[in-house]
């Protein structure tokens, strides 16, 4: 199962970029192997306007089954959904293999509504 988190950075140490659509890069791990792949999201980031569907149309491109993120907005995320992707948040003070580890063991809440509403948590 292929889980895209999205990173400040390239490697597992780098920490989660809360932005969906602007995140510096999509780090790909496979939840089996651990193998990990990193892609930059440097022109999607840079885009004037529709970062995050075009995100999200990466994200379904690299065949995800989830997403971990800070927050998506609320074109991209009836898309994730659309796709069967779950999204779920984490905190952006979390390293890539942190997050991964704290979703393996269910404690990243589900994103439900786009604009920082996560399910069991307040307003961010």
């Amino acid at each position: 199962m292929n889980i895209i988190i999205t990173a400040t950075g390239p490697t597992k140490d780098d920490r989660i970029d809360p932005r969906f659509g602007r995140a510096a890069y999509l780090v790909c791990l496979d939840s089996a192997t651990e193998a990990l792949a990193a892609y930059s999201n440097q022109e999607n980031a840079e885009s004037a306007q529709g970062a995050g569907i075009k995100t999200a149309q990466r994200v379904v491109d690299l065949e995800a089954t989830v997403v971990i993120t800070g927050d998506v907005g609320p074109k991209a995320l009836p898309l994730l959904r659309e796709a069967g992707i779950e999204t779920f948040a984490a905190e952006s003070s979390l390293s890539v293999l942190e997050a991964f580890e704290q979703w393996r063991q269910e404690k990243l809440p589900l994103i439900e509504q786009a604009g920082g509403r996560r399910a069991g948590m307040g307003q961010t």
